[in-house]
């Protein structure tokens, strides 16, 4: 799933704010769901699953957080995900001359931040290489912000292929990476997040 995508209220020809560079981020429903197709031997996530790991460790960029407000407020519509080339039933149905954008509710509240994890057992740290748009923040994970994190978006099977085109420190062929690295590695011992901005 590694091409871009767009996200439509078909019914409303509204289409929803990117994450990212066209990126992809679950299903676009704002629901916490994981789904097993056993004909198929295929896991599918919702952006409401991949959203719930993020938060639990205050990972949730401006822009995640515009695409969240987008399906909260467009819930019971005709939401469909569309990827270059794609031709089907929904597809044909939007209106692509008069096609609306989503326009989110300010959020002055995020600012340009590094993000940083600690163990505060050892001080060993990951520090993000790139800045982001995040709320600042500098508290303790309790277990169950880790433990979140972990099921959802370290130990879900084939949750890369829900996670493409994303800012750097949620796409997991970048920071995402490392920081499900270290969270694993630490996962034991108390670990304070420290978002900081510029």
């Amino acid at each position: 799933m590694s091409i871009r995508t767009i996200t439509i209220a078909v019914n409303k020809n509204i289409q929803a704010p990117e994450v990212g560079d066209g990126g992809f981020i679950g299903l676009p429903n704002i629901l916490i769901e994981h789904n097993y197709n056993e004909e198929w031997d295929v896991n599918s996530y919702s952006f409401g699953w991949i959203y719930s790991g993020f938060n639990s460790i205050g990972l949730v960029t401006k822009c995640t957080e515009n695409f969240r407000e987008f399906l909260e407020k467009h819930s019971g519509d005709n939401i469909c995900a569309f990827t270059e080339g794609d031709e089907s039933e929904e597809e044909e149905q939007v209106d692509w001359d008069n096609l609306k954008t989503f326009e989110p509710t300010p959020k002055n509240q995020f600012k340009e931040c590094s993000f940083q994890i600690t163990n505060t057992k050892n001080d060993n740290f990951f520090l993000s290489k790139n800045t982001e748009m995040l709320i600042p923040n500098e508290s303790l994970l309790s277990r169950e912000d880790i433990n979140n994190f972990i099921e959802k978006i370290c130990d879900a099977e084939e949750i890369d292929d829900y996670l493409s085109y994303l800012p750097s420190i949620i796409d997991p062929y970048e920071e995402l990476g490392n920081i499900r690295s270290f969270i694993m590695k630490n996962k034991d011992d108390q670990l304070k997040i420290i978002i900081k901005s510029l």
